[in-house]
């Protein structure tokens, strides 16, 4: 039954399904980009992507807006839409838009319509794609500050240590609340927690940045319907017939097993209900 409830997941969340929210396609995009860096973190030498920018996007002229389109759940689906989800990746990892250290629920409201509002001035973006927007936003400041902490924070280390190794990438006074945050046992016992949540999922999504609107999309236009929730969980998780991991190919199989039981038994049904009628019929 979990495999199934995944399989629904995909068809029933709507913001799950344009990033997965899936982290990795979230972590993918908001850190690609040409320029590179190197940081010491925890006495490693380590090779990181600078952020994308999206200079053009900020160059534009004014009234030079890029043209979004949106399904019927505010999900953007053109092919402009990875333009805006990019360019809310830049927003959402400057503290001058997005605190870092606060959970996006605390951040105000006026705060987010000014973000709305700058975007408005970038894209030409339906109304129906505001709750969609703020939503995103929420898991990208998330997955930016989840990125940070992986990269530039060190618990074994002292507090003003800690305090002192700040990324030239977060404001002092940001960095400085978000490691007391970090050291407080409630957020410890939190970050552990989803720790072993990361661990236990196992399936590789082979969408890449592409979100799943994006892709229920695709099928839709080629198939002329719909696609089922097992067609948008086989074009998720395999290419060309092939999956990454064993566990992507146990969830296929036993979820084609399970709708064709279900539609088998809803035939049976069908003809019991029919041969039903008929015995009724021929006693009258």
């Amino acid at each position: 039954m979990e495999d199934l409830e995944q399989v629904n997941d995909l068809e029933n969340q709507n913001d799950e399904l344009v990033e997965k929210e899936c982290e990795d396609q979230e972590n993918e995009e908001e850190h690609e980009g040409s320029q590179q860096e190197n940081e010491a973190v925890r006495n490693v030498r380590k090779r990181v992507r600078g952020p994308t920018r999206m200079p053009k996007v900020w160059a534009q002229e004014k009234g030079d807006r890029i043209p979004i389109l949106v399904n019927e759940h505010g999900q953007p689906i053109n092919d402009k839409s990875s333009q805006l989800t990019h360019f809310m990746g830049t927003l959402s990892r400057s503290g001058k838009y997005c605190p870092i250290y606060k959970p996006w629920n605390k951040v105000k409201a006026a705060k987010k319509e000014a973000l709305l509002a700058l975007l408005k001035t970038k894209f030409d973006i339906p109304e129906a794609a505001k709750g969609w927007i703020l939503q995103s936003f929420g898991r990208k400041v998330k997955n930016w500050r989840a990125r940070v902490k992986e990269l530039y924070h060190d618990p074994s280390l002292s507090l003003k240590e800690q305090i002192s190794s700040r990324p030239k990438q977060v404001q002092k006074k940001q960095w400085k609340k978000l490691v007391k945050y970090w050291n407080k046992e409630k957020s410890k016992l939190v970050s552990e927690k989803n720790k072993a949540n990361r661990a236990k999922k196992k399936m590789v999504q082979v969408t890449g940045k592409k979100s799943y609107a994006r892709v229920r999309e695709e099928l839709k236009a080629s198939k002329g319907q719909d696609p089922s929730r097992l067609e948008m969980f086989r074009a998720c998780f395999s290419k060309d017939g092939t999956t990454k991991n064993l566990e992507a190919s146990n969830a296929i199989v036993n979820n084609m097993l399970i709708y064709s039981y279900t539609y088998f038994f809803y035939v049976f049904l069908m003809l019991l209900k029919i041969h039903t009628l008929f015995l009724l019929l021929c006693l009258i």
